[in-house]
């Protein structure tokens, strides 16, 4: 969730004076680079100018993606901490080896490359942090873009000891701000307030999506034989990150939404308490 966030906080100066709009200690660069090509995107069929498609983008990534997942100006130093953190940690990994988990891709590369290309690679503030602090990191997303199927599997026989503290990544700031968002979905509430490992979340919109997440992740552990299953949990007690996922039962979830999920975008932006 954080991920997703960091790129998006920010508010364009935009080149026409009469429609420039400012917010202190959100980042200008980067809410005119998403304002320009989501513009040039998702708004292409529009008749409007481009400069108020730019205008109604920001208004849009403001309160959906940033105000809507509860990110206030006082939580931006603690979002961007989230992200240095986990290039850290990903930096040591990406340092001992070419790929998170051995010699060739995986689908938890798949799985990490899609946030850290999409929002952090190609974004101009991250993708900065990104070459300065971690550039491992930026190298291998050129290894996954530029990667050809053929190449022999050298993955490592079981997880590394490097990956706690990506795992801690994990369990500290989302997993306890899925369980939050559960429950306001289950109690009806359309936005919740939760304080998650020093981040304070005001008036996070309560999202069904997010719900189908976690209850993915419960699934997935639950299909596991029984030795695997022992073997997870014992790893992800060690990263302090079992208890958070099974902290609500049982989840509120419509099973109709989730034959739509993940791919029907329309379902999944949309479903969501506004």
């Amino acid at each position: 969730m954080a991920y997703e966030l960091f790129t998006v906080v920010g508010i364009a100066k935009l080149p026409e004076p009469a429609l420039a709009i400012t917010i202190p200690g959100f980042h200008d660069l980067g809410a005119r680079f998403a304002a320009q090509y989501l513009a040039l995107e998702i708004a292409a069929g529009s008749a409007a100018p481009l400069w108020l498609r730019r205008m109604l983008i920001i208004g849009r990534q403001r309160r959906g993606y940033t105000r809507g997942d509860g990110i206030t100006r006082a939580a931006v130093a603690g979002v961007e901490a989230i992200y240095r953190d986990t290039l850290h940690h990903l930096q040591a990994v990406l340092t001992a080896r070419s790929f998170v988990l051995g010699e060739c891709p995986s689908l938890a590369d798949v799985a990490m490359c899609g946030p850290f290309f999409r929002h952090f690679g190609t974004a101009p503030v991250p993708a900065d942090t990104m070459r300065a602090e971690a550039p491992a990191v930026y190298a291998w997303l050129g290894r996954m873009w530029d990667y050809r199927a053929g190449a022999p599997d050298e993955l490592l026989p079981s997880l590394p000891g490097d990956w706690l503290p990506l795992l801690r990544d994990i369990g500290r700031p989302l997993l306890p701000y899925l369980i939050a968002n559960h429950a306001a979905v289950h109690a009806g509430h359309r936005r919740f307030d939760v304080t998650v490992d020093g981040v304070a979340y005001r008036g996070a919109r309560a999202s069904r999506y997010r719900v189908w997440c976690l209850a993915r992740l419960r699934r997935a552990y639950r299909t596991l034989e029984p030795a695997a299953a022992a073997e997870v949990r014992a790893i992800f007690e060690e990263a302090q990150a079992w208890e958070s996922p099974w902290a609500a039962e049982p989840l509120r979830i419509d099973p109709s939404l989730c034959s739509q999920l993940p791919f029907r975008v329309d379902v999944k932006m949309l479903e969501v308490y506004r």
